[in-house]
């Protein structure tokens, strides 16, 4: 067994320690390891290559520089423990998109003015809201979900969370009609 370069249990360490790597910063980033592939994946066959992906997201881009160098670090740190191979590409980039004061405030307003309790959050998800912030003013409106999950089949939101937020974009809108 300690002959063995098994760049499965390589690559489940490095997303372990990726994981633990959002739990060092504040506010916590999202880090994603969401899709793993093995090769030659065989179930009697020591995987000799496993190439995975790992999806980070911060509101603050130096602060999410400094998670990629964590969390190459670690990576790092791993492969040469295992005596493993590390190639470590960047796909993709987005910067962090900040949504316009106003839009933001406009519906802290319109959800406190409704007594609806709100609270701001992040989302480094691709929204279409994030694209036309790039050219308007824009903001967003979350309402919750059950056990938080989002993105997925098993997304669910109450209908009473539901006419809620489309409550508080009426008001929006409405106040800045007038």
């Amino acid at each position: 067994m300690d002959q063995r370069k098994d760049s499965f249990l390589g690559a489940a360490r490095m997303a372990d320690a990726v994981n633990a790597v959002a739990f060092r910063f504040e506010p916590h980033p999202v880090i994603t390891v969401g899709h793993v592939r093995v090769r030659p994946n065989s179930r009697n066959t020591i995987p000799g290559e496993t190439v995975f992906t790992i999806d980070s997201r911060h509101p603050d881009d130096a602060m999410l520089a400094e998670i990629k160098d964590a969390m190459t670090a670690e990576c790092g740190r791993i492969a040469a423990d295992l005596g493993l191979g590390l190639e470590m590409v960047e796909t993709s980039h987005s910067p962090a998109v900040t949504f316009d004061a106003e839009c933001v405030q406009a519906v802290r307003d319109a959800a406190g003015g409704l007594g609806i309790p709100c609270r701001d959050m992040y989302s480094g998800a691709g929204h279409d809201a994030c694209k036309i912030a790039g050219v308007a003013p824009a903001g967003m409106i979350f309402v919750p979900c059950k056990d938080g999950i989002s993105h997925n089949e098993l997304e669910d939101a109450t209908p009473d969370d539901l006419a809620a937020g489309t409550a508080v974009l009426l008001n929006v809108m409405t106040a800045a009609a007038s």
